[in-house]
């Protein structure tokens, strides 16, 4: 569902709203730095801890900062991240940089760890060629099949994930991309008024209640 529905229907409500489409790849330097690939290696296996140090924080500020050594030290050469760390959706707005991923809204704890590893590799690739910029990534479960709150059904809570910090759940990612309010209830609607035949109805309902 994300890359046909979910990621064409991020971008085009982010477009309606300001914010730029950047329709490229993220690029992960082709040698990566010893240092970069220490902090990235200590940061993942520390917050797979449950008593870490780091947080969703400290873990992004540790590895900028082990990036500003790249401001006069440049990378020179970059290419393709590597598969599974890529970014599914990639806007700009304000000189900042969001890069979101939609998964399964019904993660096992394996996935999440995986989520945990993509987040954070891509703040080391971005920050290994733009030290003094500035990006915030969110693995988004567009939508809350559960009748309350999505972490008291979600796998482990969703941790190592921080929710808030590193997830977005349904409306905290649609009202943050349109700058409305129940942005969600809105698409569900008109997913709803699109319904001519029982098949497609029964579809739906299949899709928006958790199993």
């Amino acid at each position: 569902m994300g890359k046909t529905l979910w990621e064409p229907l991020a971008k085009e409500i982010a477009k309606q709203n300001g914010f730029a489409i950047k329709n490229e790849d993220l690029e992960a330097p082709v040698n990566m730095p010893g240092s970069l690939s220490s902090t990235l290696q200590i940061v993942l296996e520390a917050r797979e801890n449950p008593n870490s140090i780091y947080n969703a924080r400290t873990s992004h500020a540790a590895i900028k900062d082990i990036c500003q050594q790249f401001i006069h030290s440049k990378i020179e050469s970059f290419q393709k991240a590597p598969r599974g760390n890529g970014v599914d959706i990639w806007l700009n707005k304000n000189d900042t940089d969001y890069f979101f991923d939609t998964k399964t809204v019904q993660p096992n704890v394996g996935d999440l760890r995986k989520y945990l590893r993509q987040i954070l590799s891509w703040y080391g690739y971005y920050y290994a060629k733009h030290p003094t910029g500035n990006a915030v990534g969110r693995i988004v479960f567009p939508y809350n099949p559960y009748p309350g709150d999505f972490y008291k059904y979600c796998k482990a809570g969703a941790k190592p994930l921080e929710k808030g910090e590193e997830t977005w759940v349904e409306n905290e990612f649609w009202d943050f991309l349109s700058g409305l309010q129940n942005t969600f209830g809105l698409i569900k609607e008109s997913f709803m008024e699109l319904c001519d035949e029982k098949t497609v109805e029964k579809e739906l309902n299949k899709l928006f209640k958790a199993e």
